[in-house]
């Protein structure tokens, strides 16, 4: 089932697309060397059980079968294999009250590995997008107006194999502005704005996975 969201003004990233190869590495960067994982199966996981990371989840499941060549694992089927999907998983962070305190040690990769079994891909990329914040946003290229911004911090790693092997890892923001006085995004906003995250990042992992589609 497709999620819905029910309360977040969610989603673009906040990084112009002239500069994404700059922080291309920040977003996502091999962890133990060169991966290749072209044409390997893989699963796209929610980390937490929230609106927000189910959608991020599920759009990066269709943006990674778009833009790669893993065999990706629809998210239907990930849920219908993992008994009571999407479950909490402690992620690699100490804290996520208003941004992420990252700590990649801190993941429960037995956890991990026990979704894996379930799964039996050769890949699970698990996303954690537990909390968010607002803040106030200037457009420069609009007179100087003011609007409000959603922003929702991430974090991801990506595991291989039974034993659940750290290969790569990255964090990215996604956040919604609205240059209009007291209004929020819409859905249709949302909608719109995790598609386009959710693009750019998929490229960016397949890419450093071995696996862009060419």
């Amino acid at each position: 089932m497709k999620a819905v969201l029910r309360f977040v003004p969610v989603v673009v990233l906040t990084v112009l697309t002239g500069c994404v190869s700059m922080f291309s590495g920040f977003m996502f960067s091999p962890t133990a060397g060169e991966i290749n994982a072209d044409n390997k199966s893989i699963a796209v996981v929610a980390g937490v059980d929230n609106d927000i990371n189910i959608a991020v989840t599920e759009s990066m499941t269709e943006a990674l079968a778009r833009n790669s060549t893993f065999k990706v694992m629809p998210a239907k089927q990930v849920t219908k294999r993992v008994t009571g999907y999407p479950q909490q998983i402690k992620g690699p962070y100490n804290s996520a009250h208003i941004t992420i305190d990252i700590d990649y040690s801190k993941t429960d990769l037995q956890k991990v590995k026990e979704i894996m079994k379930k799964l039996g891909t050769d890949y699970a990329y698990v996303i954690w997008a537990p909390t968010g914040y607002s803040r106030t946003a200037i457009s420069q290229g609009t007179g100087g107006v003011s609007g409000s911004a959603a922003v929702y911090p991430a974090v991801a790693q990506l595991f291989q194999g039974p034993d659940a092997k750290v290969v790569g890892q990255g964090r990215f923001d996604v956040t919604s502005v609205k240059y209009v006085p007291l209004t929020s995004p819409s859905e249709d906003d949302v909608k719109n704005a995790v598609h386009y995250t959710t693009e750019i990042i998929s490229k960016i992992v397949a890419e450093k996975s071995g696996a862009l589609k060419r």
